[in-house]
C-alpha cells in the first residue's frame, strides 16, 4: 500500500472534497454491507456518501470523498468516480462498493503515518482550505470553491492539527449525513447569496 505522499494530484475539477473520518475496528470487516452497522457504525459511511456524492442519484464529477479511517496504521481510501457506480440513491446502491473499498478490492487505499495532521497538509499542498465541522467551531462561513471538509462519523476528529478553520452548524449535534447535505445545498448557491441568507437568518 502506497503512502499519501505518493497520490497523485487531483484533477482541477474537484472543487469540494470531504474528509469522513472514523476509527478503524480492529476486528475484520463484515460479509455483507449491511453488518456495517457492528462495524464501528460504518454505516453511516453509506449515507455520507450518497449525500456527498449524488446529488439528485447522479455522481457528481466535482466532488471526491476521502475516508479517513484512524487506527493504530492510520489510513485514507480515496472514494472517485472511476472505482464508484454512476448512479445511486438507496444505502444498497452504494453499499457493497464501501464494503469492497473498506476491504482493500476497489479504490485507492493509502498509508497515512502521521494521521490526520499528514492527510490535512496533503490537502493543503493541492491548494484546498481545510475545514473541521465541529460544534464548538465558529458559525458557517459559506461554501468556497477548492474546499475541503472533515466531518466525523461518529466519533469527532482531532483539532488543531493543522486546519485553516474550524466551523459550526450550530451547537446542536446533528447526523453527518445531515451535516453533508446542507454543505452540498450550500455549494450550489452563490457565496453572495449565502451570505445575505445567513444574515436574515441571524435577523
Amino acid at each position: 500500500m502506497k503512502t499519501v505522499a505518493e497520490v497523485p494530484r487531483l484533477e482541477p475539477s474537484y472543487t469540494l472534497v470531504w474528509v469522513a473520518y472514523a476509527r478503524e475496528p480492529a476486528n475484520s470487516p463484515p460479509k455483507r454491507w449491511t453488518g456495517l452497522v457492528g462495524y464501528g457504525r460504518l454505516d453511516i459511511l453509506v449515507r455520507v456518501v450518497l449525500a456527498a456524492l449524488y446529488p439528485g442519484g447522479v455522481r457528481d464529477p466535482h466532488s471526491l470523498l476521502i475516508a479517513f479511517l484512524d487506527s493504530t496504521k492510520p489510513r485514507a481510501i480515496v472514494l472517485t468516480g472511476d472505482c464508484l457506480p454512476q448512479r445511486a440513491v438507496y444505502e444498497s446502491d452504494i453499499g457493497a462498493y464501501i464494503l469492497e473499498a473498506l476491504r482493500g478490492e476497489r479504490c485507492k487505499s493509502y498509508i497515512v503515518s502521521g494521521g490526520l495532521r499528514e492527510l490535512i497538509a496533503w490537502l493543503k499542498s493541492q491548494g484546498y482550505r481545510v475545514v473541521v465541522l465541529h460544534e464548538s467551531g465558529r458559525p458557517f462561513t459559506g461554501y468556497q470553491p477548492y474546499t475541503a471538509y472533515i466531518l466525523g462519523l461518529r466519533d469527532d476528529p482531532p483539532l488543531g492539527v493543522g486546519e485553516d478553520a474550524v466551523e459550526s452548524l450550530g451547537a446542536r449535534s446533528y447526523l453527518a449525513s445531515h451535516v453533508t447535505a446542507f454543505i452540498r445545498l450550500a455549494s450550489s448557491i452563490p457565496l453572495g447569496l449565502q451570505r445575505t441568507t445567513q444574515a436574515g437568518d441571524e435577523g
